[in-house]
């Protein structure tokens, strides 16, 4: 699926192609539900392990610091993998048990539209 980001057009799945081979294992492509033709819309599932955590106690604190450790790592990763033209905003928010991963998404956008509209989009993507 191709989007325009900014002045060049995107293929997602050579994206996730890209993530992938830097180590980052997308879960899902969910860019339709971004329902905009210059956003593109990726749900990550991120082991517990590699947030450096073997075991879950379920306790608030701990899901907190989870999806904190999860948010701010795979910012990290993406900062050094996407183009400095493009703006991305990720958000953990639940785990899921079978995976024994945090769910997470992450919103690409151009830079230009992205600072003003990446939020409401975002959003969008938590009733897929």
């Amino acid at each position: 699926m191709y989007r325009l980001l900014g002045d060049e057009v995107i293929d997602t799945d050579e994206l996730i192609e890209m993530l992938e081979a830097n180590g980052i294992r997308v879960a899902e492509n969910v860019t339709n539900a971004t329902k905009r033709d210059d956003a593109i819309g990726l749900r990550f599932f991120v082991p517990i392990v590699e947030l450096d955590e073997d075991k879950v106690d379920y306790s608030e604190e701990q899901m907190e610091r989870l999806m904190q450790k999860a948010q701010s790592l795979y910012e990290k990763k993406l900062g050094k993998l996407l183009k400095p033209w493009m703006v991305y905003r990720a958000y953990a928010y639940s785990y899921n048990e079978v995976e024994r991963s945090v769910v997470l998404n992450v919103v690409i956008m151009d830079q230009v539209i992205g600072r003003r509209k990446i939020d409401d989009v975002l959003k969008r993507l938590f009733d897929v």
